[in-house]
Order: structure tokens, then C-alpha cells, then sequence
């Protein structure tokens, strides 16, 4: 099944602009899976602000500011 335009369009606009303004590159930012250490997942966690929308774009944003993984 294929996704309606304007969710890909929403998608696009989406990705490109957490790429830029936050400097991820990935492209998945919300992948079931995220795998850290029990120390870093404290520390990432902690920091956290977002608790809902996008909470995992914080999480990258944070791991790349920590220095936990690069772009």
C-alpha cells in the first residue's frame, strides 16, 4: 500500500527540515529501536523535554549533542 501524497509530501518537508535545523541525517528518526547503554540512556532520558510529538528527534538530537552518535 502505498502512502497518499500529501503525507509524503508532509513526510518530505518533515525530514528535511530536522535535517537542517538540527543537523540529523538520519532517515528514520522515528525507528522502533534505539539501543543504548543503561548510563547513556539515563543521561539522554534525563535531558529530555519533549515527552510526546517527536520525542525520538529529541532523543537523536541529543545523543548527537552528547557526542553518543555522529551525523
Amino acid at each position: 500500500m502505498q502512502r497518499k501524497l500529501h503525507r509524503r509530501f508532509v513526510s518530505f518537508v518533515f525530514k528535511t527540515l530536522i535535517g537542517v535545523v538540527l543537523g540529523i541525517k538520519t532517515k528514520d528518526t522515528q525507528c522502533g529501536f534505539k539501543l543504548f547503554t543503561r548510563d547513556t540512556a539515563k543521561a539522554l532520558f534525563r535531558a529530555m523535554h519533549v515527552n510526546r510529538f517527536a520525542f525520538d528527534v529529541e532523543l537523536f538530537f541529543l545523543a548527537l549533542k552528547f557526542g553518543v552518535v555522529t551525523a
